[in-house]
């Protein structure tokens, strides 16, 4: 007669033993935000000189911070496809904009969604969307152009959502971006007010007449000060983002929403401020004001708040952090790590576009136009003093961080699976909206 009720009473403790590592309660809850074209080196948080995120230095003092974090590519694409499955550019292919992630390859969205999560997207459209299957896994998926929009949505979508599950928000935040320039007149980065006068007042004023349609692809120059009026009308929109991630967080943190709550802050990549030419195409490239992005890991117990950590870390390691914090088994076909174990002293980790890069710190190997080179990050951060290959340095390094990283790629049997066709296609109006941003050559 004692049989069945033991059966039962293991059978409840397997189901517990599944959410949340074996405790009597639920899995957390999980935000993943991703601040697009925010460069870390332009983030107070890491010691820029102007006071452009100090709400976010609020939050890493319950937070662990790296300040050692980089992307996978300098495109919005490839970097969130990448963010949302935990798999670099040469795992999921997805590294032209007529191609979409294979489905036999699972987002984060799906793994929760499996699990038991709720789940809401929320994202600029044009690289993430339903072309690249973006949508899989969620719930809710609704598309924004801004901060106000995605504040309804983020309003309603919360108000919808069911007491006793778990939810999973992915927010993607556009407003740091480089803004369309239709005509003559148009600024590069609009600011909203009084976010545009915050760091130079007459930054608008020392750019007029300037036609960034002719400066973006170097046929005419800023002069310094123009420059410098750019950069902090640049540096207004990240006080900005920063000014709504306070106003919603502490709204959540109100209404109980952050109680058991993971949340994970990024960037898919930084920004080219004219550092490397006259031109302002891209977003940095292969170099580090393009690579070089913000971590910020709030766990749910308070794990190593308000500390900093400076492991190598990339956006290869979001999806096990998520993965390990609800409970799930670890994926073995993932080559990132749970931002709670920590990675290796020896880390390699790898970026992606056209050209590649491989880092284990300090060093950084690239391949760019044919050339192949290698720099020191901690005694040329501007990465100017190129180890060229002739190099006995060179000859030393640059094997050991390509056998380390080919090695990390081929170390599981992975998903073995292609990226298939882009799911839909580009309506005209998204088209011309991407030239206009500077996506007329895609990235």
């Amino acid at each position: 007669m004692l049989v069945q009720p033991a059966v039962a009473l293991l059978a409840l403790f397997a189901v517990l033993a599944g959410c949340g590592s074996g405790s009597d309660e639920r899995p957390p809850n999980v935000i993943l935000i991703s601040l697009d074209t925010l460069r870390a080196d332009h983030m107070s948080l890491y010691g820029y000189e102007r006071e452009t995120t100090p709400y976010l230095e609020r939050l890493a003092q319950e937070s662990l911070v790296f300040d050692r974090a980089h992307s996978v590519a300098p495109w919005t694409l490839i970097s969130h496809v990448t963010m949302l499955t935990g798999l670099y550019p040469e795992q999921h292919g997805v590294v032209s904009k007529e191609v979409a992630l294979s489905p036999r390859i699972p987002f984060l969205a799906q793994r929760l969604h499996d699990y038991g999560y709720q789940t809401i997207g929320l994202y600029k459209p044009g690289w993430i969307g339903v072309r690249y299957g973006h949508d899989r896994g969620f719930d809710v998926f609704l598309d924004h152009e801004r901060a106000p929009l995605a504040e309804e949505h983020l309003d309603a979508s919360l108000a919808e959502l069911e007491p006793g599950s778990p939810y999973f928000l992915f927010l993607h935040l556009f407003d740091a971006h480089k803004d369309a320039i239709p005509k003559a007149s148009s600024l590069l980065y609009r600011a909203p007010k009084p976010f545009d006068t915050l760091f130079i007042p007459d930054a608008k004023q020392r750019l007029e007449g300037v036609d960034f349609r002719e400066v973006v692809p170097g046929r005419v120059s800023l002069t310094p000060e123009q420059l410098e009026a750019m950069i902090a009308l640049y540096d207004g929109k990240i006080r900005y983002v920063d000014t709504m991630l306070e106003k919603w967080i502490e709204g959540w943190r109100a209404d109980g929403l952050l109680e058991d709550t993971l949340i994970v802050i990024t960037a898919d990549h930084g920004e080219n401020l004219g550092e490397r030419r006259d031109d302002l195409n891209g977003h940095g490239k292969l170099f580090e004001e393009g690579l070089h992005i913000p971590m910020i890991v709030r766990f749910p117990d308070g794990y190593r708040a308000g500390e900093r950590d400076s492991a190598l870390v990339s956006l290869v390691d979001v999806v096990p952090t998520v993965i390990d914090a609800v409970g799930l088994d670890p994926d073995p076909r993932l080559p990132g790590f749970s931002l709670r174990d920590g990675a290796p002293a020896e880390r390699t980790v790898g970026a992606h576009k056209q050209t590649t890069a491989r880092i284990r710190w300090p060093w950084k190997l690239t391949w760019s136009r044919g050339e192949r080179y290698l720099v020191n990050l901690e005694e040329d951060p501007l990465e100017e003093q190129r180890i060229l290959p002739d190099d006995p340095l060179f000859q030393r390094i640059a094997p050991e961080l390509e056998a380390a990283f080919d090695a990390l790629l081929a170390a599981e049997p992975g998903f073995d699976a292609a990226p298939i066709p882009a799911i839909e296609e580009q309506s005209e109006a998204l088209k011309e909206e991407l030239d206009a941003l500077g996506y007329a050559g895609e990235e």
